[in-house]
This record gives C-alpha cells, sequence and structure tokens, in this order.
C-alpha cells in the first residue's frame, strides 16, 4: 500500500508562472474577506428573523426539507402561480401564492443582507482581489455573493475590460439587464481596448446579479455609484421584472444539478467551459465537498494537467493541516484518475500577492 507523504506548500510566488490557465473560488475566498461569510444557511438566518411564515415554511419542509434552496422554492411557486392561470383559478387563490412568492423573495434578500457586508468594509481589498483574478485566463466563481462583481468593477476601473462575464448589452433586453453572449466567448477571452490579457469570468452555480424571466436569463446592471445600494437594487429588480434569481445557495450536489439543468447559462459554464480551463487549475477556498461532487466530476473530464490547492493555516496543528491535505488529495484522485499525485500542489491562501494579500 502506498504511504502518504505530506507534500510540500509554496508560497504562491514560488509557483503562480506554472498556473494561468484557470481559477476556481469557493466560500474560503470569501470568508478570507469576511468572518459574515461564514454563515451557511440562509433558510436559518430567515427563519431566526421571522421573516418566513407557517405556510412558507411547509413548502420548504415539503419539497426540500434537507436543502433549503431558496431558487428551487422559488421557481416552484413560480410554476404554480403559471399553472393558476392556465386552470382559471380564482383571483383569491392565485394571490395567496403571490404573496408567498413575494414573502420568500423578501425573506431571501433579507437573509442575504444580514450576512452581507457592505462595500465600504471591502474596498480596500477589492482591487487585490481584482488584480489576483487578471493573472488567470478563466476564473470560475461558486459563490452567490457580490465579491467577485465588486473586484471586477474595482480591477476593471483602472484596467478598462481586462475582466468580462460574457454578458452583453442587448436592445431586446429589460430594463437594466444583459444577456449571456455565448456565441461571443471565443472573442471576449481576447485582450483588445489596448490590454495585454483578458480574464473571462464565470459563476457555475449562478449568482445574486444573475436572474432568470420566463423568457430569458440575465445579469443585473450595476455600477460604482449603487455600491451600497446594490442589494436593494436587486430586490427592486426581481420584483419590477416577474423574475428570480439564478443562484445555488445549499442543496446535495443532485439538488444542485438539477438547477444547474433548468438553466442554459449554469449548464454551459458546468458543461462547456469548467472541463476546458486548459492545462493547469488553482483552486482557492473550495474545500472540495461532497455536495459539490458535480464540479469535481466536470474537472476531472477536462483538460487539467496540474492543480495547486489553497492551504489555509491559520491556527491550525500540523497534524489537522496533513489530514486536510491528505483528504483532498484523496478526493482529487479518486475522480480525476488521470492526475497523478506529484502534480498536485499546494499552497499558501495567505502568500504574498495571493487573493486578498
Amino acid at each position: 500500500m502506498k504511504t502518504f507523504d505530506m507534500p510540500r506548500i509554496y508560497e504562491w510566488s514560488e509557483i503562480k508562472d506554472e498556473f494561468t490557465d484557470s481559477l476556481l473560488v469557493g466560500n474560503g475566498g470569501s470568508m478570507a474577506l469576511s468572518n459574515n461569510f461564514v454563515y451557511e444557511s440562509l433558510y436559518e438566518k430567515a427563519r431566526e428573523k421571522e421573516n418566513l411564515d407557517q405556510a412558507t415554511q411547509q413548502v420548504f419542509s415539503k419539497f426540500y426539507k434537507d436543502s433549503h434552496d431558496f431558487e428551487r422554492v422559488l421557481y416552484r411557486l413560480w410554476q404554480a402561480n403559471y399553472i393558476n392561470h392556465l386552470f382559471s383559478v380564482s383571483d383569491e387563490e392565485k394571490q395567496k401564492i403571490k404573496d408567498g412568492y413575494n414573502l420568500i423573495q423578501k425573506a431571501l434578500l433579507k437573509a442575504v443582507k444580514d450576512i452581507h457586508p457592505n462595500h465600504r468594509e471591502l474596498k480596500g481589498q477589492l482591487f487585490l482581489v481584482g488584480k489576483y483574478l487578471s493573472h488567470f485566463k478563466t476564473v470560475f466563481s461558486l459563490n452567490y455573493d457580490l465579491i467577485i462583481y465588486w473586484s471586477m468593477l474595482e480591477y476593471n476601473d483602472q484596467y478598462k475590460n481586462v475582466l468580462k462575464d460574457g454578458f452583453i448589452t442587448s436592445d431586446s433586453l429589460i430594463s437594466n439587464s444583459k444577456v449571456f453572449a455565448k456565441s461571443r466567448i471565443e472573442i471576449l477571452k481576447k485582450p483588445y481596448n489596448g490590454n495585454n490579457s483578458a480574464t473571462l469570468v464565470f459563476y457555475p452555480h449562478g449568482n445574486l446579479i444573475l436572474h432568470r424571466t420566463k423568457s430569458q436569463e440575465g445579469k443585473i446592471q450595476g455600477h460604482k455609484a449603487i455600491y451600497n445600494s446594490i442589494l436593494e437594487n436587486i430586490a427592486d429588480f426581481w420584483q419590477e421584472n416577474n423574475s428570480i434569481p439564478l443562484f445555488v445557495s445549499e442543496g446535495t450536489y443532485q439538488e444542485k444539478l438539477e438547477v444547474i439543468s433548468s438553466s442554459n447559462y449554469l449548464s454551459y459554464v458546468i458543461h462547456e467551459e469548467l472541463p476546458n480551463g486548459g492545462d493547469s487549475l488553482v483552486i482557492y477556498g473550495w474545500g472540495i465537498g461532497k455536495q459539490d461532487t458535480h464540479i469535481l466530476e466536470q474537472i476531472a473530464r477536462g483538460t487539467y494537467q496540474q492543480i495547486a490547492v489553497s492551504v489555509y493555516k491559520g491556527n491550525k496543528e500540523d497534524e489537522q493541516i496533513d489530514r486536510e491535505i491528505k483528504e483532498i488529495v484523496e478526493r482529487i484522485m479518486s475522480t480525476a484518475k488521470h492526475i497523478d499525485e506529484e502534480n498536485i500542489k499546494f499552497f499558501n491562501a495567505q502568500s504574498v500577492g495571493c487573493w486578498n494579500n
């Protein structure tokens, strides 16, 4: 039986030139900027604040007892409202569904606002994150929060259009929104406006700034002037345009796959972009848990030949770090069988020049 030898933990500066293709960011990336993101369950936060009534809690319990995924519950009620119209259900009964929908939508935004730090708290770190993102050709963020979005705005303020997300203006769009341009992705991957590089950012689990209506999916537009009111703007947009958020906040990987399969954007990112991110992949702040098995499976079927994984040392004992690294190696190699152990490297998450450092 092969013994596990504790690999070296590099500083980012020692390996960064080997890893320039793709970056995958998990919740640890957000937690590095604010401890607020340690809170995992938006549903429990909504219950704690008494923002859900008995009826709406029963909808969660009936359909998604384990995951409590807001996006999926909202989608259920959205469908129910459509069916009520088809079968000419009374206006009084229709209104009950609409009221439940609106209550859950507001509870979601309140829960997000309760845990989400404001822009002022993070401003000093956002440009550094944007600079780190620009090191890569492609970035995949598993987080629904606004960290990546704000970082892109901050960095692009100085280096125009280096960081792009594939959403472009369209004449047919509803107010204050953009549409994902899959047909223009290859063009968008190339530098322009005199830049030396270009980075394309994708959200495999969606994001707060993404939405869907009955006919399309898009991105809610924002700019620096509304930094501190963006969550209110998002809430207003959802209500005014009869849309729902496009992000996967909780759930098992099977449940997440159901949401992903219902979205053209998420399906494209997961099945087309994620497996084709080049030869090298950096994983920052992602624990590679069972709930994200679907992400690891797409990495495994991809083109990656070497992987670098961040290690947060903090106040951990060496034995704990050893165990965590061993588990990560086992998870990667059990799925991505073509990647050898020697091609999995580890680096200090708090290295100079890494993420927000």
